[in-house]
């Protein structure tokens, strides 16, 4: 195990030095996929790159993950990915992100709860259960004001559905906007916001695995 560590790291920085940075994670993550494959696929993660950015097997200290999130996604794409790729992998649990993109593209809030829906449907009619995160504010005043209308409503039907939902905005956010400490860009994260995130999201794992007992 540590020798197969070892090359693990050596590769990522010569990875690092070669491209500097622009391909590593990419490589890093599906190097770590080849080196330390799912033990199973209880949980599945479908979203953009705020999702595929980081390596939750790490963050979530768990090896059952697999991480379908990519950069650039719409809640349409997540959405087909759902639709066609969850009854392949069969997870006990699909976390579900997404929607920056969408608006930033003038897709009306309305559409992507719609599709937030869709999935979520999908998901239950193959007895998956969804956690449904909150659309992580930016630096975007143009867009926030839709964000926050957007994490109304999934918030509420959540609380009428009886589904579990993440919000990770307490942490990151403040006044409808994205902290500066935790923003890379005005849209993505640092680091340092992860595993805030990754907190939430592996409280809100277990509850659901204890109360199914998944």
């Amino acid at each position: 195990m540590q020798k197969r560590l070892l090359t693990f790291s050596l590769i990522l920085n010569v990875i690092l030095i070669l491209t500097g940075g622009t391909l590593a994670f990419k490589f890093k993550e599906k190097l770590h996929q080849y080196l330390f494959p799912p033990s199973s696929n209880n949980i599945l993660l479908v979203g953009d790159s705020l999702l595929a950015l980081e390596n939750w097997t790490f963050l979530l200290e768990r090896n059952d993950i697999t991480n379908l999130a990519y950069g650039g996604a719409i809640t349409l794409h997540i959405l087909k990915n759902v639709e066609i790729l969850s009854p392949k992998i069969k997870p006990k649990i699909c976390v579900i992100e997404g929607g920056v993109n969408d608006l930033l593209a003038g897709v009306p809030e309305q559409r992507v709860l719609e599709n937030y829906i869709k999935m979520i449907h999908i998901l239950q009619n193959q007895q998956i259960k969804p956690i449904v995160n909150a659309v992580i504010y930016t630096n975007l005043p143009e867009i926030n004001h839709q964000i926050t209308i957007l994490n109304q409503q999934l918030a509420s039907f959540c609380q009428q559905n009886q589904l579990v939902y993440v919000d990770a905005n307490q942490f990151l956010a403040e006044k409808e906007t994205l902290k500066n400490q935790y923003s890379l860009d005005g849209i993505h994260l640092k680091k340092v916001a992860y595993p805030l995130w990754a907190k939430e999201l592996s409280d809100a794992i277990k509850k659901l695995e204890h109360k199914k007992n998944l």
